[in-house]
Order: structure tokens, then sequence, then C-alpha cells
């Protein structure tokens, strides 16, 4: 029976025990942490919103190309497709049988729906994976350890240079920065499974995990073992192995071909991956530095940052703390030892291979901090808050906003050294996508995928490959009908031969000769090609799908199935208690305590501006001058110098734009006889093509020479020079370009770099 108290200034209505938990009233209260924590990520997205364009000297190109190609797909019909018919310059590629298709499905599928720009469908996912990275983490932080301690962990997790500025902005790596974004869902997924197992939950739990396993393969190896934790700790351990398979079967239809046809690509590598290399200590507890937007290539920041890791090194001690007076959670021993062991492999390892396909994508310490290390220490740096509350620090409010402000003040000079020019030839590019238009490029930046059964070059991989246009077809064939998978022809032969297609050779094309299907056979140069005897034929090229790939469907309808039988047995809606198995207590902050977060966020934010505005105004080197010009290429070297490991940083500035492609030679010259030392080629200054450089770009190059001597006085000399063909320097038709020194007339056509003794 419902009654009210008799006071008529207090209402209030007096619930007896018995009355369900749907008929009393909800509490509804302001998440204040929730919205500093949505606030602090629009922020750090919001230079997607302010700077025009993209930063083309980033992987971001790379995935507005690929959304082209499955929009393109989309539009033909093809829901899925494991085909670039653009990529490979016009040869095709089957790039999208073995990379982790969500993120190139979802900007196709944007620009699909909305006819959306593919630059501007890059960017949205881009800030989206920024905001939801926190509000994620946040949400599976306050359901297992409280409000407190998730804000800590969020603003930790969303503020780290590698979420807020490294891969967004720095590197546009679209693949890891989604995936960073769903790993914390998937988390609070297995959570709530073993608290709330229910039919909608189960359901989103295993759709959750597989989106994640779908973003990035790199990643998803490297959270296996976070996900495996939660696994194992969970009340309810064989309902969370249940979601975990069903997830992996949901996702077969992209891992089972990728590894069963891991044989038939190659990678051709044609640059260093400026994220690889072991990561040291120091470079770990580094600020991130102050990045003047003029330079195309500015160095990674790979590291966690001091604050970060002040953060997580406090959450160490407060684990500690709790673990003398109480028993220590099994998860966050597990986080510790994973979160450690990942900075000790970065600073160890230059890189491990991943063998899906002979070596491609290798495990670099990059990923090792970004994948295991970040997420774990996230989670420890959030029992900092529980650390707090343990001791009754007061006011803890104050002393919650002391653990905000080196995470946040760390990132800032990060943030406030976002910025580029836009260029409208990077919309050009994407229509369709030219590889060698796009600047960055993944087939420039780092190598082509390129099928086994392709013509191999004798000489360089550069050489063969960027000479490498579009075979033109026979003049007795006729383009009738052209799609990304299927092409239609009429060819008219007068004898005897074998025709071949502009399409790379790989498991899946066939070819249709008057009604007549054959399969499709490499020619010498790895095309697709067929003989034909002297007629009149119809021919229609088409790449569908392999008994394997039709087969590895099968295993994500089975997956379907099994969440229809399994959840038979669930709930509708959450049980009235949550059993034995018992979590941290909802704290809320309230209008009060959140005071200091407010005038901590309103600190940050101005300091962000006034330092976004110092940078703008003052460039990091306004007095340095041309050391060299090189007129005809409108380049001039501005300035450089001399790393304690020996590297030579020089930064090239381009005075207008550079009409041809040049290549750099530098050598390091003995003072006293003026020989040669040692010697340093480079295809691209800095890797990046000189046309792609627009006037007061700034490329910064780095010269790495074999070995150093130090038996003596040397210098430097460095040339641009201008090879017959596409090819590492020296070459022997090489015509170096003559420089001028200082203003004077261009006589020389070496530069001269003086080293310190």
């Amino acid at each position: 029976m419902l009654t009210f108290r008799s006071d008529p200034d207090a209402r209030a209505l007096v619930l007896p025990d018995d009355v369900p938990r749907w008929m009393r009233p909800r509490r509804r209260t302001i998440d204040w942490a929730l919205i500093i924590v949505c606030v602090i990520g629009l922020l750090a997205a919001w230079g997607f919103v302010a700077w025009p364009g993209i930063a083309r000297h980033t992987d971001a190109p790379l995935f507005a190309a690929r959304s082209v190609e499955v929009a393109e797909a989309l539009r033909a019909g093809t829901l899925y497709t494991r085909w670039a018919a653009d990529f490979n310059f016009g040869l095709g590629s089957p790039l999208f049988n073995y990379l982790a298709p969500i993120p190139h499905l979802l900007s196709g599928i944007h620009q699909l729906v909305t006819d959306a720009n593919p630059i501007d469908s890059i960017k949205i996912l881009l800030g989206f994976s920024i905001v939801s990275a926190g509000i994620g983490m946040y949400y599976f932080l306050r359901g297992r350890y409280g409000t407190s301690a998730a804000l800590i962990g969020a603003l930790a997790y969303l503020c780290s240079p590698p979420i807020a500025f490294v891969l967004p902005y720095q590197t546009g790596d679209l693949a890891s920065a989604l995936s960073l974004a769903l790993l914390p869902w998937a988390c609070w997924s297995l959570d709530r499974i073993g608290r709330t197992p229910t039919r909608g939950v189960f359901t989103i739990a295993a759709f959750t995990i597989a989106a994640w396993s779908l973003a990035d393969t790199r990643l998803t190896l490297l959270g296996a073992p976070i996900i495996g934790v939660f696994v194992l700790v969970s009340p309810k351990r064989t309902l969370a192995l249940w979601v975990v398979g069903i997830a992996a079967l949901l996702t077969a239809f992209f891992w089972l071909p990728a590894l069963a046809e891991r044989g038939a690509v190659t990678w051709l590598p044609l640059a260093t991956d400026a994220r690889a290399g072991v990561i040291t200590p120091a470079e770990q507890l580094a600020v991130p530095p102050f990045v003047d937007p003029n330079v195309l290539n500015a160095p990674i920041d790979r590291g966690l940052g001091i604050g970060f890791l002040s953060v997580a090194a406090l959450g160490t001690l407060a684990v500690y703390w709790r673990g003398r007076h109480d028993r220590i959670a099994p998860e966050l021993i597990a986080f510790l030892v994973l979160g450690g062991g990942a900075l000790i492999m970065a600073a160890l390892a230059p890189e491990l291979p991943l063998t899906l396909t002979d070596g491609w994508q290798p495990l670099l310490p990059f990923y090792w901090v970004i994948g295991l290390a970040l997420p774990c220490l996230s989670i420890i740096a959030a029992q900092s808050a529980r650390w707090l509350e343990g001791i009754a620090v007061r006011p803890q409010s104050w002393a919650l906003t002391a653990l905000c402000v080196p995470v946040l003040l760390t990132v800032l000079p990060a943030l406030a050294s976002i910025g580029w020019k836009a260029d409208a030839r990077l919309d050009a590019a994407l229509s369709p996508p030219d590889e060698t238009a796009l600047h960055a490029i993944g087939s420039l930046r780092t190598g082509l995928l390129w099928p086994t059964t392709a013509h191999r070059p004798n000489t360089s991989a550069e050489e063969s490959i960027l000479n490498h246009a579009p075979i033109a077809l026979p003049n007795m064939a006729h383009i009738l009908d052209r799609s990304p998978l299927v092409t239609h022809f009429a060819v008219n032969v007068n004898a005897a031969l074998r025709v071949s297609f502009d399409r790379l050779a790989f498991p899946g094309w066939s070819i249709t000769v008057d009604g007549t299907l054959f399969s499709a056979e490499p020619d010498v140069q790895g095309l697709v090609s067929i003989g034909l005897i002297p007629s009149a034929r119809q021919v229609s090229i088409s790449f569908d799908s392999t008994d394997l790939r039709t087969m590895s469907w099968l295993l994500p309808v089975c997956g379907f199935l099994l969440i229809l039988w399994r959840v038979r047995g669930l709930r509708d809606t959450p049980p009235s208690d949550s059993g034995s198995f018992s979590f941290a207590p909802l704290t809320t902050l309230t209008r009060p305590s959140i005071a200091p977060l407010i005038m901590m966020l309103g600190i940050c934010l101005v300091g962000g501006v006034a330092l976004h505005l110092m940078v703008a105004s003052a460039p990091i080197d306004p007095s340095a001058v041309p050391l060299g010009r090189i007129p005809e290429a409108h380049i001039a070297l501005m300035r450089y110098q001399v790393a304690p490991s020996g590297e030579i940083e020089v930064f090239w500035k381009a005075e207008g734009a550079p009409p041809l492609n040049y290549q750099l030679e530098a050598r390091l010259v003995r003072e006293s006889d003026g020989r040669a030392a040692a010697n340093f080629q480079e295809w691209q200054p800095g890797g990046i093509p000189t046309t792609q450089w627009l006037p007061n770009d700034t490329v910064r190059d780095v010269l790495r020479f074999d070995r150093i001597p130090t038996d003596g006085a040397y210098h430097v000399e460095i040339a641009l020079a201008q090879c017959a063909k596409p090819q590492n320097l020296p070459c022997a038709d090489a015509a170096r370009l003559p420089v001028s020194q200082a203003g004077q007339p261009a006589s020389a056509e070496w530069l001269r770099l003086a080293l310190p003794n």
C-alpha cells in the first residue's frame, strides 16, 4: 500500500520494501563528470572543425581513398568488396581482403547515404573516435570503480598524446583510432555481462567485440589479453566465453580468407615507417613538443607522456596501498603486468613480424604502447581516485582536480600545434583515387600490397613500380561497360593469341567468353589473361568469390543463430539484484564539488588558446636564414642540427611550388683529403615528393649515415638531383641542380654543412 507522510511541507512518497524496482521513482541527477569528459573530448576534436580539408602528409588521405573505393563498390551493388579497382596505379589491389574493414566500410557507407565528401567522412570518424574513446572509458570505469575513478581514468585515456593528438592529427591513423575508441566499449559490454546478463546485453556485447576486432588487426592482437582478463574475472565466465566465441564467428568473413590467402600477396616496402624503432624511457616521459604547423612531417611523438605516466604511477601506488589493507582485484595485477610489460617491449624490441602476409605490417613498438600499455595503464590510473577516497582527503574535489591537471597540461602543447593548409589537389586526386597524386598514401609511405603472381623487378622496387603505367588493351579490344569489379569487352582477333587485361591476377578473377566461364590465368607480368581463337567475341572479366570466401560467410550466419539460441535462457530485463558479485558504489559529483574541476577546465582551455596563439605568431625558429638555395627547384635549406646519436636533421622550405620530383644525395667528407667516408641516398627528401610541397611548406629530413667516423674533422655535402628514372641515387644520368649559398649566384652542385668537432 502506498502512503504519504503527514507533514504537508514534505509530501514525499514512502514505498514499502516489496514494491518492484520498476515502480520506484528514479532520482535524476546531472552527471557532471560525464559532461566534463564530453567537453574535453569535443575540444580535442575541434581541430577537424576549425581547419579546412585535412592534413595531406598523414595516412588520412589513404583512408579517404579507400572509402571512395568502397562507396563505388556499394553503388555498383557489391555490399562487401575485397578488391580496390583503382589502386596499384590502376591495376587493382586485393588489400580489402587483408585490411580490417570497419574504417573504410563506415566511411564508405557514410558517403553513400549522405553523399558527403570523402575528406569530411574521415574527419567525422576521427573526431568521433576521440570523443567515443573518452565516453567509453568513463562508462566502463564508472560501473566498476565509481565516478571519481572513472573521471580520472577517462581523462587519462582521452588526453593521452596518442588519442588526443598523434593518431588523429599527426598520423591520421583512422584504424588505430577507432580500435582504441571501441576497446573500452568492448570491456564495458563484458562488464555488463557479469552484472546484468540479459538478452539485450548479450547481443550488444557480441556485436561490440566483433566491431572492435574489425577495426585494426594489430591492435586486436594486442588488445586480446585485455579481453581475456575480463573473461577470466567475470562472475559469468561461461557466458563471457560464449560472447567472445560468437564474436569470432561473426568476423570470420574477414579473418578466415585473410589467413588462408596470406601467401597470395607480398609487401613491397618503399620507405621506413616514421613510427619504427624502440621507444626509450626518456621518450616515454617527454612532454609533447610544440610543432610548427608548416612542417609537413614533424617528428611523431611516440610516448605516453610524463603527465599520463605520473597519474598511472599514482594509481600503482594506490593498488599497493589497498593491497596492504584489502585484497587486490586480480584484474589490476594483470593490467600492471601487461602495461608494464608492453612498455618494456617497446624499449627493447624494434619490431615483431606479423605473419599475416609474409611479414606485412609488423608490430612496431608504437603499437605495443598504444594497443596494450595505454588502456591497461589508464585503468591503473583510475585507482588513484579510489586511493583518495580511501584515505579521506578533504576536500576531495580539489585533490581530484590535482590529479587531472598533469594529464591535461601535458597534452596542451600538442593540441596548440594543430593546423594544416588545405590542398585542393587532394580532392582532385580522389576522383578516382590516384595513389601517385596523393601525398603519403599508404603505397608511397610504406609500400605496396602486391600479388605474388605479378612481375617482380630485377632492379629496385621503386624503379619498376613507379614506371608501371596501366597497360593499354590491344586495339582489337573495346570496352563496352565497366564497373569496379566487372568489365565487358568486345574482342575481335584475327589469329589465335593470348589477350591480357589491365588487372592484376589474384584468386577470384574469372573470364566469361560468349557466356562460357573460364578461369583466369596470369601472364608473364601477372595480369589477367586468356587465350582466344580468331573470331569476334564478347568477353567479360569479373572479380568473384572463391569457395573459401563463400564458406567464410556461413560462420557469421552460425553466429547469428547461436545468438538466437543462447539468449533463450536469459532474462528480458535485469534481475532485482546483482547477486553475490558486488561492485564499487556509484558516487556522483555534486555541483559544489564540481566547481574546482570546472575551474581547472577553464584554466586549461585559456592556456591552450594562449599557447596556440603563441605558436601561430612565433614559429619555432623565426631567425633562420637560408643556408643555400636551389633556384630551379624553388627550394631552400633553412637550418640543420646534429642529434647526439649522430643523425643530421635538416629543414627544407619550398619558396615556390617545385615543378618536378627531386632525389637527394648526401656524403660525409673528410676535411683532410676530401674523400667521402659515408654516403646517404634518398628517393624523396623527407619521404615527401617535392611536387607535393606548397609555398612556405617546411619538410624535415633526417640524414642517417651507415657509419660516422671519429678519426678527424668532417663535413657534410648535400645535393638535390633529378634522374632519368625514379631510382635511388647515385644514378649514372643524374643532373644535380646548381645551388647558391647565402644569396650568391648559383655555381656549385653541393651544399656544404659544417659539423661540430
